[in-house]
């Protein structure tokens, strides 16, 4: 075994397979990395010894989950979001309002298009643009 294979095996897993342990014994370097390996496998079970949750720890938190009321998660997400969607809408009518005199001008000076007689449309169009 390379000493790459070996690495990616002893990071993932503590393995015992006899290639590992073959390779182990022929290369410091790899050995080292395990016995530090081991090591902080260690710590960490002394570490959190008391820290790991019973058997019945995810039926208890699923069972707490189910039995608070959908209207009471969905009222806290609806006060997060109660400013994000005040300034939305404190934004949207500055726009409306900045565009609203600009958009009634626009739309007063729009002329319906008759298709019956172009040469009248030109002609009251020519007469309006004199007024």
């Amino acid at each position: 075994m390379s000493c790459k294979t070996v690495r990616r095996e002893l990071s993932q897993h503590s393995s015992t397979s006899p290639d590992v342990v073959r390779h182990l014994g022929r290369c410091a370097d790899c050995n080292r990395l395990a016995q530090s390996y081991a090591q902080i496998r260690s710590a960490l079970r002394e570490r959190h010894a008391g820290a790991l949750p019973d058997g019945h720890f995810a039926p208890r938190v699923g069972a707490q989950l189910r039995e608070q009321p959908r209207a009471e998660l969905l009222g806290w997400a609806a006060v997060r979001l109660l400013p994000i969607t005040l300034g939305l809408a404190l934004m949207l009518g500055w726009f409306a309002w900045q565009s609203g005199p600009l958009a009634l001008t626009l739309e007063s000076e729009s002329t319906v298009v008759s298709t019956e007689d172009p040469i009248e449309w030109l002609l009251a169009d020519e007469e309006s643009s004199f007024r």
